[in-house]
């Protein structure tokens, strides 16, 4: 029982999806604690199916909860549809502007309850133009899981970055395009894994494509021979097919629009920041260290990205200092040049997720927008 006492005269109840049909799982009446269930519409808590939380008073921690004040003559509605519902028809009655904020610990049902918020509207708010837009707007949140989403120790589809999505509706509550914000992206993933984690998701049904026709000038392998995918010591998630997967991302990005040439250049990126993270750093005394031009990943990366080897060679092992003055070329030790090419690799990935990022908000642009008030 909370430490301080509600309102008298209010009735509390949690709903869950595993509570099936959704049974009344506890109430109460405060002050003198009897169990009273007439008063149900007046204020429900619903909790999504990723976290079964006792029954609580408003000082619950709001991670997963949302509480909405139901009408009289309405029935409550389980589960996330819920707070998509409420938001919804706020939105439809008051014509005002509504958000839902999805917030929550590592495996709590963030990336779920999103994705179901977006299918939510995109099913209830079909346009009637040919451009499907709403089918665009979902088929957005394969790509972003692919380059943004990988598997931790908690959750095999952890989102590893932040996302503020706006859904934009006509006069007619129709879906007319959407715009998406993104931060915080987890770029130290792309050179680093825990122990039983893996890195983005792309990069493995990337490797798991490497034997297809269309992807063999990438030069690729499987996951377990490049140090950028196999550092977790897990390349596999149970049950999760990554040459399937890449089939239904390129099906995305067909839906979005982009054209073959434009995913090829993609996926060329993507391969060539694995070949980076082959390539071989050698110490030359304490001071100094080089690369080979002859190394193999290095040609395939060069290759992939249109550089001159040599070049890279040169300034993957050596920096250069500019004063008032004179430039400078310092040479760098091992660790120090492991460290700039480390730093490369992530550079290029999270210029290449904000560039798709970018893309997908032109797909999904929309001409005219009259702001509510």
């Amino acid at each position: 029982m909370p430490s301080s006492t509600p309102t008298a005269g209010r009735t509390w109840a949690i709903w869950t999806h595993t509570y099936l049909p959704w049974q009344k799982r506890h109430t109460s009446r405060w002050p003198d604690g009897k169990s009273e269930a007439q008063d149900l519409d007046l204020l429900t808590l619903y909790l999504n199916l990723y976290c079964i939380t006792p029954a609580a008073a408003p000082e619950l921690p709001p991670l997963y909860v949302f509480v909405c004040e139901l009408d009289s003559q309405r029935a409550p509605i389980p589960g996330s549809d819920a707070y998509n519902e409420g938001a919804g028809g706020a939105y439809m009655r008051n014509n005002r502007n509504q958000s839902i904020i999805v917030s929550g610990e590592s495996g709590a049902g963030k990336t779920v309850s999103a994705r179901y918020a977006m299918r939510y509207f995109a099913t209830v708010s079909k346009s009637g133009s040919n451009a499907h837009v709403e089918d665009k707007v979902l088929a957005s949140n394969p790509i972003t899981e692919a380059v943004g989403n990988a598997k931790t120790t908690r959750n095999d589809n952890s989102s590893r970055f932040g996302k503020y999505t706006e859904i934009s509706f006509d006069e007619q509550n129709q879906i007319i395009g959407a715009n998406m914000s993104t931060y915080l992206l987890e770029k130290s993933r792309v050179v680093f894994q825990s122990e039983n984690e893996r890195n983005y998701h792309i990069f493995y049904q990337l490797c798991a494509s490497a034997q297809q026709s269309e992807f063999k000038h990438l030069k690729l392998g499987s996951a377990e021979k490049f140090n950028y995918t196999r550092m977790g010591g897990n390349t596999v998630i149970e049950g999760v097919n990554d040459r399937a997967e890449m089939v239904e991302t390129q099906k995305t990005f067909t839906l979005l629009g982009f054209k073959e040439d434009f995913q090829m250049d993609v996926f060329k990126i993507l391969a060539a920041i694995l070949h980076l993270g082959n390539v071989q750093i050698t110490a030359v005394g304490n001071e100094r260290s080089s690369v080979s031009e002859d190394d193999s990943h290095l040609k395939v990366f060069c290759e992939l990205l249109g550089l001159e080897s040599g070049r890279v060679a040169q300034w993957l092992c050596n920096r250069k200092i500019v004063t008032s003055s004179e430039t400078v070329v310092k040479p760098m030790t091992r660790p120090q040049a492991v460290n700039a090419r480390d730093a490369l690799a992530k550079k290029i990935y999270a210029h290449l997720f904000d560039f798709i990022v970018e893309r997908i908000n032109q797909a999904l642009q929309f001409s005219v927008l009259k702001p509510l008030m």
